[in-house]
């Protein structure tokens, strides 16, 4: 603390070259944020621990991004609609940036050879069990409706492009795309009787990167505003609206610029960086005011020291405290949420130094006081709620346990308990496109989630060719991988629909050759020639068109199986992954696993392990740093449990409701315990110094701390929850979430201070009351430095 001093009173001091720097740090800001872009990739949103897995992958198959279309049919599919879907193909093939399309039309006319009525009857379903499943659904006995999928694979490839350009031909391939739909939707060509559904990554990508510029340019700045209008009513003053707009713009601009400097973007959940930094611009700019409520200014020329001492110290310690809990957000899995923690480590100290810097040059004069919460009231509240310390401490011991209880692990269909729900696609409601299109392929058994296995030997042997003898070790590497498929594919309980390898396309390629060979030995020379043609054209177009199985760009015998399955619901996917895992063939091949599934899995327990260690790191870190500003290790315990508090009631609340554990309400623990601490810091400091320095009892220690303190931490965790309230009118679950329990955690914070820790207080830090008649001397300035107004 008194390095903090120290240090503030040196900015004051030389503020010339203080703001010489500020001056053109903000305007090499305002150079760099220009290039500033709103950005959610896929490849952001992918754990790390999948990272390695995918890279290797991406070295081996030609993986472009893929948009599917898909067709459900109310009525029975008929010969005449095969024009048309091949005309549908062949318009989203036209678009620029896609490499081709697969659908039922190609796999009919250019591959099989049949026509589409024999494509789609369930009893050739061993027949084209490759595609069934991928192509179109697998209808139950005696049902007419179907649903058929278009496949467009985009030409370019994560990894060959820039980020810039790779996303904006995925924008255009996708918008293109969902142009020709909204045609086919309103041309009359289909009829009524046929419904369509766009999904893809690319698509989530782009409404990720829609609800960012809107809370961006609609929720962010009404949620400010709220924050700001609320200020100015509690002090009446334009000056303190003036300090906390321009100290927590600044702070902003600087941020954004760093950000910006170092080619960072925004996204859905960074884009909410600006709300957060004036939300702590905010709760500084409280305590300068009630300052100049008490005393008629912040302090000029010199009287500032004074200032500094009893409120610029407190807020910079807590600014530091808040923003080392932020930082503990590196520890997530998921890319978003570790920029989140830096850039609010950055941005909660620049909040603090941006309002002091303002303070200096707009001094806070008359704030008004308030007629509401008035001293009076705060006192007769501090002594209502201490009167009886001991059986208070036990209900909220009771409140504890079953907030605990409420927020234990369990299952997902459990009626309470928390649990993971990893699945960005989780994070659309249900009526909103995307997760329409998601829920009707589940329903129709598509394997909208795989999990993708590449099998790379450890003894490289090729593949036989015509006429000549099968290397064994090449045969035992594909024994190995097909044992491990059926393996797999066997438990039917894990959801494993269908298996999609490079094996099964090697099988299907030897077919075209086996069917003329066929055609030769039976139907004689003639035939076969014949025939030769078309089979090989039906052999090219196979081949090009899935070279995504069937083609190790490394010539490395690497083989590819992609297990299809469907949503899990409550059971997860973490049964089929673990199973996969332990069966892995290690013993032939070196083994990589990547995929939605293992996507899903990976950044649930990424989840959970960076939530319980960066939440864990928070709170020893605040814990050391309290003990460091309060110079002692009971009251660096006392502050403990009103911090903690708003975490359990957060994770409690989530346990009763049934709100998922997932990327969005991760970290709202985390920016809980950041700015809970906020107020506690003040208090603590204050009540420290009455009862140290000015030998002050417990009692009235107490009393008159929350009478200096009580009016700004009510209002400051007014305003917050104003401003997290805000949130809720997105119909984006993670920042509607985020807004609830945010505004929840708030809540259970001002309770924490200004209920749990006086009785703490009470209980553990007894001190004999002293009598006093009068305002004690340590909240009267000495009369040299009382400020002139």
């Amino acid at each position: 603390m008194f390095i903090f001093e120290i240090l503030l009173n040196l900015i004051d001091r030389y503020r010339r070259p203080v703001w010489v720097v500020t001056v053109v740090a903000a305007a090499a800001s305002i150079y760099y944020i220009a290039r500033l872009q709103i950005l959610d990739s896929p490849e952001r949103w992918m754990p790390k621990s999948t990272q390695k897995a995918w890279q290797v992958f991406d070295s081996h198959f030609d993986v472009g991004d893929t948009i599917a279309v898909g067709l459900h049919f109310r009525r029975p599919v008929t010969e005449d609609d095969l024009p048309r879907l091949s005309r549908l193909r062949k318009q989203f093939a036209a678009v620029p940036g896609i490499k081709q399309v697969y659908d039922t039309s190609l796999v009919a006319e250019q591959i099989e050879g049949v026509p589409l009525l024999t494509l789609l009857d369930p009893a050739q379903g061993e027949r084209f069990s490759l595609y069934a499943g991928a192509l179109w659904d697998h209808p139950a006995p005696g049902e007419t409706e179907r649903t058929l999928v278009a496949v467009c694979e985009l030409e370019f490839y994560p990894g060959k492009e820039s980020d810039d350009e790779l996303n904006e031909r995925r924008r255009g391939a996708v918008n293109e795309v969902q142009r020709i739909v909204a045609d086919e939707r309103t041309s009359g060509a289909w009829g009524p009787a046929v419904e369509f559904h766009v999904a893809s990554a690319i698509v989530m990508m782009m409404e990720l990167e829609k609800r960012a510029r809107q809370v961006a340019f609609t929720f962010l700045p009404v949620s400010i505003g709220v924050g700001m209008i609320s200020l100015y009513l509690s002090f009446r003053t334009l000056r303190t609206l003036l300090v906390a707009v321009l100290g927590s713009g600044l702070a902003i601009l600087l941020t954004l610029g760093w950000l910006s400097a170092g080619g960072g973007t925004l996204g859905v959940v960074t884009v909410a960086t600006p709300a957060l930094i004036s939300i702590i611009a905010v709760a500084s700019t409280m305590h300068f005011g009630e300052y100049a409520a008490e005393y008629g200014s912040t302090g000029e020329g010199r009287y500032r020291p004074q200032l500094i001492s009893w409120v610029a110290v407190p807020c910079l310690g807590a600014a530091a405290t808040t923003a080392v809990g932020f930082l503990m957000l590196v520890f997530n899995d998921l890319a978003p949420v570790r920029d989140l923690g830096l850039q609010l480590f950055v941005g909660s100290l620049l909040a603090f130094f941006g309002v002091f810097l303002m303070s200096q040059v707009i001094p806070i004069r008359n704030a008004s006081g308030g007629a509401m919460l008035t001293h009076e009231r705060f006192r007769r509240y501090t002594t209502a709620v201490t009167r009886a310390p001991v059986l208070t401490t036990l209900g909220l011991l009771v409140v504890t346990a079953v907030l605990l209880y409420c927020a234990w692990p369990r299952p997902a269909d459990s009626p309470v308990g928390l649990y993971v729900n990893a699945d960005p696609f989780s994070f659309f409601t249900k009526e909103q496109p995307i997760a329409k299109a998601l829920d009707h392929f589940s329903k129709r058994q598509f394997g909208v989630y795989q999990l993708d296995v590449v099998l790379v030997p450890k003894e490289y042997a090729p593949p036989p060719r015509a006429g000549r003898p099968v290397d064994p070790v090449y045969e035992a590497n594909r024994q190995s991988a097909r044992s491990y498929s059926d393996l797999v594919t066997s438990r039917r309980d894990l959801g494993v629909l269908r298996v999609v390898s490079t094996d099964a396309f090697h099988q299907r390629q030897q077919a075209f050759q086996q069917q003329l060979e066929k055609v030769r030995r039976e139907e004689g020379l003639r035939a076969y020639l014949a025939k030769l043609g078309r089979v090989t054209s039906q052999s090219a177009v196979f081949s090009t068109t899935f070279q995504s199985w069937n083609h190790d760009k490394q010539e490395q015998g690497a083989l590819r199986l992609t297990f299809l399955a469907h949503d899990q619901g409550a059971q997860g996917f973490r049964p089929v992954l673990n199973f996969a895992r332990d069966n892995l063939p290690h013993d032939r091949f070196d083994c990589y696993m990547c995929g939605s599934i293992a996507q899903v899995v990976q950044l649930g327990e990424g989840l959970t392990g960076g939530m319980l260690w960066g939440l864990g790191s928070s709170i020893v870190i605040i814990a050391v740093l309290c003990g460091l500003m309060f110079r002692s290790v009971k009251f660096m315990l006392l502050a403990l449990p009103p911090n903690l508090f708003p975490v359990l009631v957060l994770y409690g609340l989530m346990g009763l409701f049934k709100i998922p554990l997932s990327a969005g309400s991760a970290m709202v623990a985390t920016i809980a315990l950041g700015i809970a601490v906020n107020d506690t810091m003040h208090f603590v400091l204050h009540y420290e110094r009455l009862t140290r320095e000015r030998g002050l009892g417990t009692r009235a220690a107490v009393v008159q701390t929350i009478t200096d303190l009580g009016r700004p931490i009510v209002l400051t965790s007014v305003i917050h929850i104003a401003g997290f309230t805000v949130f809720l009118l997105t119909d984006f679950q993670p920042l509607f979430h985020f807004g609830l329990l945010s505004s929840a955690a708030m809540t259970a914070a001002m309770m924490g201070d200004l209920f749990m820790l006086p009785n703490l207080l009470m209980l553990f830090d007894r001190r004999p009351d002293t009598v006093v008649t009068a305002v004690p001397e340590a909240h009267v300035p000495h009369p040299q430095t009382l400020p002139v107004t």
